[in-house]
């Protein structure tokens, strides 16, 4: 099932005549929650949320582009979809993997058209100011600074590249009632509990603010208690850990 902000706000078909859950429902159903920028609050923590970790929904491949011998930095836009750029504005909040082709196409059996290639390592911008001045050769290196992605050593041909990566949750302008929720369903009630921290604290429901905290990221009095937004895990993670290889066990005796 698909959500919106309406569902976060006033819980899964519900409405500001008909409050059944959500935001609203966890401030002790204030009537002006909305009003005082309870969607923004929300919005703060998708956004929060989307910045620290890895959601599908929001991951895109951009486009295969072409380097500029010599050329070290270039937009982080240069490697987006135009759909996802934004003027003026670095959209992108995490960078999965990053590919570069080699210059000299390479071979394989009954592949005439087969492109060699490896994964950039990101490092540091302090680190790759070390090697901007390096011959030029195949690239290896990779930074994102300021607006700009970085490349070192400096690209000796015409490679080419693509970035994954991953947007900004996207929201209207004032936020709206309308705006998709593109999270997984599963961290919905993270949204909510993000949503509902802000307000209170905004609005000095303290006692509100201190549970909502202890809830999402752990009680500080329990050793165990890590909250809800470390023990939820993305499908990635899932797929990670339900698909390890299986292993055979040969038994050993042992004869004395």
């Amino acid at each position: 099932m698909a959500y919106t902000m309406n569902d976060l706000l006033y819980g899964v078909g519900g409405s500001p005549t008909s409050i059944i859950g959500g935001v609203v429902a966890k401030l002790s159903f204030r009537q002006d929650v909305q009003s005082k920028g309870g969607l923004q609050d929300i919005a703060d923590g998708i956004l929060e949320l989307s910045r620290d970790y890895r959601f599908q929904g929001l991951e895109r491949t951009g486009p295969v582009q072409t380097l500029t011998p010599g050329q070290i930095s270039y937009p982080t836009s240069f490697f987006q979809n135009t759909a996802d750029q934004v003027i003026n504005y670095d959209n992108v909040d995490l960078v999965p993997s990053f590919y570069i082709n080699y210059q000299t196409p390479g071979y394989a059996p009954g592949n005439s058209n087969y492109q060699a290639g490896s994964g950039l390592e990101w490092k540091s911008i302090d680190s790759l100011e070390l090697m901007f001045n390096l011959n030029p050769g195949t690239p290896a290196y990779w930074t994102r600074y300021q607006g700009q992605v970085y490349l070192a050593p400096p690209p000796a041909g015409p490679n080419t590249a693509y970035m994954r990566y991953q947007i900004e949750h996207p929201f209207s302008q004032p936020v709206a009632l309308t705006d998709s929720f593109l999270l997984p369903n599963e961290w919905r009630e993270i949204a909510e509990y993000c949503g509902a921290l802000r307000f209170a604290n905004k609005v000095r429901m303290l006692d509100f603010a201190t549970q909502y905290h202890n809830i999402l990221y752990g009680d500080p009095n329990k050793t165990n208690d890590v909250g809800l937004v470390k023990s939820r895990i993305t499908q990635i993670q899932g797929d990670s850990t339900s698909n390890t290889a299986m292993r055979s066990i040969r038994v050993r005796v042992h004869r004395y």
